[in-house]
């Protein structure tokens, strides 16, 4: 017997008893823990799940009818049978901590009371860390529940399921069962006298979703409860009659563009507070023209694998969000991708972004002279569904870099080659050993034929006009805008003819570092009169012989071209246009954006001055003789100050009156073409923008309260963060990132902080006397060449 009963339990003899093997005894323990089945994975089944873990000794099992968690906070666009349903815009009826979950607080930047999706949010952090969803069955309808023929005995349950999408019928036993199916998932219908000969549109609340079917409707609504309110609310906005007494709304505002601009305008407008947003991105991704794509895509920026950014990293960043250390000076595009994507994260900007959704009509609503509301229809670009809905403001952020600029030659339809826009330039090896021409002596011009230069039998590089070249790299190896982007040197233009500022930099600075006369690049105007154009290689490119300049393009012919001054054909297979682009709001009705007279009428080079309402503001449209990003925030920042009605516009005549004199003026020193009213020097805009709000720093005050600063600012490169020492959401480290920018500057290629670097006074000052001495004799040198 003994021998028996150790051959089936594999136990050894002891001098008391048996002692049982413990992995059949862990098997034989597990028979004894409770089956429990969850009805319902809303905040009830989610928390019963829970709270069945913590006690501990159940099998567990939730059953979800739907395909997701969360019950009534997890928003679905259709209306379910049986399922809880709510509108895009409810809002919770409890504040945060009055009705949390006793062991999970939620997180102090929640708002007091939740939207719906940050409450689902909050539902599922908590799911997450007590490891809940391992149990959910989804897609499986509980379709029977009845007491097992040994219920006296055991109070066991047998439960019937189906599962939604097989129709598969299963039926298992359960020591427990847990009922968390909710009360308000099947509408009460009342009826009324006459009800059936109604020949208009009668629907409960449970089926109310979006608003813009009622536009110009009269909507009467039954009930004054939760749902009955928010319904009079939110019809009032569209319908003919108006219904509802509320006080003030927050404004719904739609954002056009997930690119820099549109993830800092979503950044303002949260940072502001008091707005509902929606930012529209026609791709997958955030970013617009930093994050690359393989394959150019029509009305979306482009970008070459290679590609670095123009200007630095201090001078280009966001007033708030300095770049770390050790980020490089001049970021490559995958870089500064992942510093949006950081800005976006902390700024938690992406849950507003609404992805593969394509801006197709903005117009005017119905009552438009009345609320200065705006209709604006969307298409999703993966499922071709089209949606309309209404918002109190629009913010176009879709930039002015995407629509490429194709010139025609005559004999260009005969050429047998291929021809292309540098938009859509990516990889170099196709032209290897090809003969290339370039037509364009742009920033993306001599990227494309320093690019394929390396690559290509010949590249020949054709421009009308000629172009300064700048490099990245200036005086002691310091950033270029580091040193050039200074107040000091700018009032030099309010007090000297901008032409007589232009020579003096092109012969003190420019000519040093890349004679344009030596290397057949002389433009026909000066510095300040366009923008110079950033390249560190093309110098070395054309001594070698890699890269040969030639005049504008005459003619085509099969085979190659004829430039202008030559005779003889110049074969190529490639001809790569980066002649620009041009602008364009397809979405817009064309009286929105005016261009009058060759200038584009904006005020700010932002707001329409026609419209009675400030109410569409267009963001990042405009060409700084510096870096973009600065100026894009500070725009973003005045356009949530003005959204939120802490700003006032002047008037229409005042308006226009600072178009045309900026118009006039950039006549006068700028090249003339479309975008000639657009263009503005970034130091003098910054700080206009900036005082039309209060952030423009109060340099008068600094100087006698804070003299370190005061001459930082004034002395140093230009930094966004000075536009957060005072204002609107002001920011308390905005000192220390202008008094710490050096350090920042200097830590990716020394990898030691300025201190550590700091020389002997009379050693520094015996190298000034030796360096002014050769720059004096270098001077001369250079006044005496047109007399040679």
């Amino acid at each position: 017997m003994v021998e028996h009963w150790d051959a089936i339990l594999g136990s050894k003899p002891l001098d008391n008893g048996w002692l049982i093997r413990t992995s059949l005894l862990e098997g034989v323990m597990d028979s004894f823990r409770k089956k429990i089945a969850v009805l319902g994975g809303g905040g009830a089944g989610m928390v019963a799940v829970a709270s069945l873990k913590e006690e501990g000794g159940f099998d567990i099992i939730c059953f979800e009818k739907t395909s997701e968690y969360g019950g009534t906070w997890c928003y679905r666009e259709e209306v379910e049978e049986g399922v809880a349903s709510i509108m895009p815009t409810t809002i919770i009826n409890h504040s945060k901590e009055m009705g949390a979950l006793s062991n999970f607080p939620p997180r102090k930047e929640y708002n007091n009371f939740m939207r719906h999706f940050e409450l689902y949010k909050y539902i599922n952090d908590f799911a997450a860390q007590k490891d809940v969803l391992k149990h959910f069955r989804f897609n499986t309808e509980v379709t029977s529940v009845r007491k097992t023929p040994d219920y006296e005995e055991t109070g066991r349950w047998t439960v019937t399921v189906r599962n939604t999408l097989t129709e598969e019928v299963t039926t298992d036993v359960y020591d427990g069962v847990l009922v968390c199916v909710g009360h308000i998932n099947r509408p009460t219908m009342p009826t009324y006298p006459g009800q059936d000969e109604f020949k208009g549109v009668i629907l409960h609340s449970h089926s109310l979703k979006r608003v813009t079917p009622y536009q110009g409707k009269r909507v009467i609504v039954v009930g004054m409860g939760c749902s009955g309110l928010d319904a009079a609310v939110e019809t009032s906005s569209v319908a003919k009659q108006k219904i509802g007494v509320m006080g003030s709304f927050r404004k719904k505002i739609a954002v056009l563009g997930g690119g820099g601009a549109g993830i800092v305008s979503v950044a303002s407008l949260k940072e502001e507070g008091d707005f509902d947003i929606i930012c529209f991105e026609k791709t997958s991704a955030c970013g617009g023209t930093w994050c690359y794509r393989e394959e150019a895509e029509e009305g979306v920026a482009s970008i070459m694998p290679t590609t670095i950014i123009n200007h630095s990293k201090e001078i280009g960043a966001l007033s708030n969000f300095p770049p770390s250390k050790e980020t490089n000076n001049f970021m490559r595009h995958f870089e500064l991708y992942q510093y949006f994507k950081d800005f976006a994260t902390q700024k938690d900007v992406l849950k507003h972004f609404r992805f593969n959704t394509e801006v197709t009509s903005v117009r005017k609503t119905s009552d438009y002279e009345e609320t200065g509301r705006w209709t604006v229809t969307v298409r999703n670009t993966l499922t071709e569904e089209v949606t309309t809905d209404v918002y109190d403001g629009v913010l176009v952020c879709v930039g002015h870099m995407n629509r490429p600029t194709m010139p025609t030659y005559p004999g260009q339809d005969e050429f047998k080659g291929v021809i292309l826009h540098s938009h859509s330039l990516k990889r170099v090896t196709p032209y290897q050993g090809r003969r290339v021409i370039v037509v364009g002596m742009g920033c993306s011009g001599l990227d494309a034929a320093v690019e394929t230069s390396s690559v290509a039998k010949q590249v020949y590089l054709s421009t009308r006009s000629g172009a300064h070249v700048i490099n990245r790299i200036s005086c002691k190896g310091f950033p270029y805008d580091y040193v050039m982007l200074r107040p000091y040197f700018y009032q030099l233009l309010d007090v000297l003819p901008a032409n007589l500022v232009s020579w003096l930099f092109e012969t003190v600075y420019l000519d040093l570092q890349f004679d344009q006369k030596l290397y057949a690049v002389q433009p026909d105007h000066h510095i300040f009169s366009k923008d110079p154009i950033l390249n560190d290689h093309i110098a070395s490119k054309l001594m070698s012989g890699s890269v040969i300049m030639k005049p504008d393009i005459k003619c085509f012919t099969e085979d190659g071209v004829i430039f202008e001054g030559d005779s003889e054909i110049t074969q190529a297979d490639v001809v790569i246009m980066s002649t620009g682009y041009t602008w364009k709001f397809p979405f817009l009705e064309d009286d929105v954006v005016q261009k009058e007279n060759g200038k584009i009428n904006l005020y700010k080079c932002m707001l329409p001055p026609q419209l009675p309402h400030a109410s569409l503001i267009v963001l990042g449209f405009v060409l700084p003789f510096g870096p973009g990003f600065p100026v894009g925030e500070l725009q973003c920042r005045w356009a949530a100050q003005i959204l939120s009605g802490k700003c006032k516009l002047p008037s229409k005549e005042e308006m226009y009156n600072d178009i045309r004199k900026r118009f006039e003026t950039n006549l006068k020193r700028y090249t003339h073409n479309e975008k000639t009213s657009i263009r503005v020097d970034y130091i003098r805009y910054c700080d206009d923008i900036a005082s039309q709000f209060g952030a423009k720093p109060d340099l008068w005050k600094l100087f006698f309260t804070d003299i370190k600063l005061f001459s930082r600012i004034i002395f140093g490169p230009s930094l966004s963060y000075q536009y957060r020492l005072q204002g609107p959401h002001s920011w308390e480290g905005a000192r220390e990132a202008i008094m710490t920018c050096e350090e920042r500057v200097l830590w990716p290629v020394t990898k030691r902080d300025s201190k550590a670097m700091s020389e002997n006074l009379f050693k520094v000052l015996f190298r000034k006397i030796i360096q002014f001495f050769f720059f004096c004799k270098r001077f001369v040198y250079l006044l005496e060449i047109p007399c040679r």
